[in-house]
């Protein structure tokens, strides 16, 4: 049972079954007891010597499925939001307490909870706020909190003429998202513009600033989302941005948009509004579409590797298709050089791989839109997405996942992982997802 309290300035030791009162916090109390209640809404719980708050609700069985984009998953056993890092370390001491594994959530935007939902504590902490740090003629430092819509800092930063992170409009989620996935989009990489990363050790509850190197950065991943998933939790997010402004426009759908256009004069608004639509009609509008966005990461690969696909291409979809691969390897070369030419940046060097968009593969290849398992389907619009056309559940997501790469690398020889993160799964499940045969 789940205590709830409101205005109680002070109390003696009293049984749990008593306390019927306001809905303003939830805390399993332990021994079914709760000892000296103090002003200012805090207590110490009988046998425990923790602290914690009466202004947060501790929410058991909590259904995590509309806190998520692709609308599929079970509950959490406890849930809370936070909103300062004291509350979070308050519901942190929680999860200690109950011995729980704590899992962070952010928009929601890139994961997939199981059907059985999350044997633990889900904390998704809404910290909001913006400063500029420092400024000249040429660049700008700014810093933002964790927990600010990261679509709404980027309309920011385009209102103030600043460029870096323009071409990530309209990508879902939280700006903590930037550093943990290492954001990439339309030829902008947040790893390249961000200079640090505020975060807090959950072990410990200490607070320290990584620099970008330390968060090693590379193709939409971090050490945050790598060797230390899980051990901390983002904080803030300092960026270096620029004034001034070259557009990178490289990529086919917005080089096309501005196809009649002097890449030079183009505006950073426009920019913005262009991939904002394209996005749209690539079917990635998570107001209207339940998907998690780019359900596959694209090929990142050696040359031996692109030799061992264009080989089975050839085999198995014709001379044609195994042309086509070989131009879209050259075109993103030439066009990854250029970016590099005029940024002083690159995308992929830091991965030293040839980029293939999975989308290619699955589309212009193999012609796998449509797909489906269940109300899990391929989406029409977007070949790596995977999207929720009812009611799909979780279940149905992954044994699409797995009917794909499975076909995928049997045509192809190529295996493809997944972006979103996967939340609540056994091993048996995921060991089922995953297998190739």
């Amino acid at each position: 049972m789940v205590v709830l309290f409101s205005d109680i300035k002070s109390l003696e030791c009293f049984s749990l079954t008593s306390v019927r009162r306001g809905p303003q916090v939830g805390i399993k109390v332990l021994d079914g007891q709760l000892c000296s209640l103090l002003p200012g809404g805090i207590f110490f719980a009988k046998k425990c010597n923790s602290l914690y708050a009466l202004y947060m609700q501790i929410k058991e069985n909590y259904s995590l499925k509309e806190l998520t984009t692709m609308k599929v998953g079970g509950p959490a056993k406890y849930f809370a939001e936070a909103s300062t890092i004291d509350e979070l370390k308050q519901a942190v001491d929680f999860a200690r307490d109950k011995e729980v594994e704590i899992f962070m959530l952010g928009g929601g935007s890139n994961i997939i909870v199981s059907d059985s939902g999350f044997d633990g504590m889900v904390i998704r902490f809404l910290n909001t706020g913006r400063e500029i740090v420092s400024e000249d003629d040429i660049s700008v430092t700014i810093k933002v909190a964790a927990g600010e819509v990261l679509d709404d800092i980027v309309a920011w930063t385009v209102e103030q003429g600043w460029c870096g992170i323009e071409n990530l409009s309209y990508v879902p989620g939280y700006a903590a998202g930037l550093a943990i996935q290492s954001v990439n989009a339309y030829g902008h990489d947040a790893g390249n513009v961000i200079e640090s990363v505020e975060v807090l050790e959950l072990a410990t509850g200490d607070m320290q600033t990584m620099t970008n190197e330390e968060c090693r950065f590379g193709y939409r991943r971090s050490r945050f989302n790598q060797e230390d998933k899980g051990r901390y939790v983002v904080l803030t997010i300092t960026l270096k941005l620029s004034k001034k402004c070259m557009p990178v426009l490289k990529y086919p759908d917005v080089v096309k948009w501005f196809e009649d256009r002097d890449h030079s004069d183009v505006k950073l608004s426009e920019i913005r509004e262009a991939i904002t639509e394209i996005r749209k009609r690539k079917g990635m509008d998570p107001h209207n579409i339940k998907s998690t966005g780019s359900t596959f990461k694209n090929l990142l690969l050696t040359q031996e590797e692109f030799d061992i696909l264009h080989t089975n291409v050839q085999k198995n979809y014709g001379e044609e298709k195994a042309q086509a691969l070989v131009e879209l390897k050259d075109r993103f070369a030439r066009v990854e050089d250029l970016y590099k030419s005029q940024t002083g940046v690159s995308e992929i060097d830091r991965d030293a791989r040839i980029k293939i968009p999975t989308a290619f593969l699955f589309d212009k290849i193999m012609n796998l839109k449509g797909t489906s398992v269940g109300d899990a389907q391929i989406s029409h619009k977007q070949a790596i997405a995977i999207i929720n056309t009812g009611n799909a559940t979780a279940d149905d997501v992954m044994q699409l996942f797995k009917k794909i790469r499975q076909l995928v690398h049997k045509q192809t020889g190529m295996i493809v992982t997944n972006e979103p993160e996967l939340i609540g799964f056994s091993q048996k499940e995921l060991d089922n997802y995953f297998g190739l045969q």
